[in-house]
């Protein structure tokens, strides 16, 4: 690798790592500031059948992305789609891309490694399916909107930064370490893969079907 691609590798890693640090203390909650950024639940620990579980981390970023996917799933999708159709929409719209980017650097996803967010997101989405949550959201308009749109903002970018390219400086060998391809690509997915498995799969449609994701600046 020539002289000038370590530099622009190196100054990657070190504006990463700055954006990262500011970033990951609203989802981690060794590092979360109480009440602020989120509210821990079940917050003793137990173990139940040789697993240990609790305590659940609640955070506000992920509570908040959760409404946002649900808000635009369950405005645009059919009503009488099933309990399970949409709730695999909603997995897949929310951890589609990181899950894409997990499987090609050989990880585990975080939403199976972890007990909470799976937990989270799908409190929220059956708060949405059998609560009127949604036309509480839709009579809140703007406000809630901008607030989700800054935690998907948040959420986008810890998945690209935090994820995908940490994973492939720090915790991989070369020559992944080394690969801005494989930082511009899992990024790409962990960024917006979710929206491009939707628009190749149709899964937030009444019928899965194969398709053409269209190219835009915002999948």
């Amino acid at each position: 690798m020539s002289s000038s691609s370590s530099a622009a590798v190196t100054s990657l890693q070190l504006l990463v790592s700055q954006y990262t640090t500011q970033l990951q203390r609203y989802l981690d909650p060794s590092t979360a500031v109480a009440l602020w950024d989120g509210l821990a639940v079940l917050p003793t620990h137990a173990e139940q059948a040789g697993f240990q579980s609790g305590p659940i981390f609640v955070s506000w970023v992920a509570v908040l992305h959760a409404i946002d996917v649900c808000v635009e799933l369950f405005n645009n999708m059919h009503p009488e789609t099933s309990l399970m159709h949409t709730w695999v929409a909603m997995i897949v719209l929310s951890f589609g891309g990181t899950t894409m980017a997990s499987l090609l650097l050989s990880r585990v996803p975080g939403w199976i490694a972890l007990n909470d967010p799976l937990a989270i997101y799908t409190a929220i989405y059956l708060l949405f399916r059998y609560t009127p949550l949604l036309s509480l959201a839709n009579l809140i308009g703007t406000p809630l909107r901008v607030a989700c749109a800054a935690a998907d903002g948040i959420a986008r970018a810890l998945a690209i930064t935090a994820f995908a390219i940490d994973t492939i400086h720090l915790k991989s060998a070369p020559p992944l370490s080394n690969s801005l391809v494989a930082c511009l690509v899992c990024g790409t997915l962990s960024g917006c893969g979710g929206g491009i498995l939707n628009a190749v799969f149709g899964v937030t449609k009444r019928t899965w079907t194969l398709g053409t994701p269209q190219v835009s600046v915002d999948v």
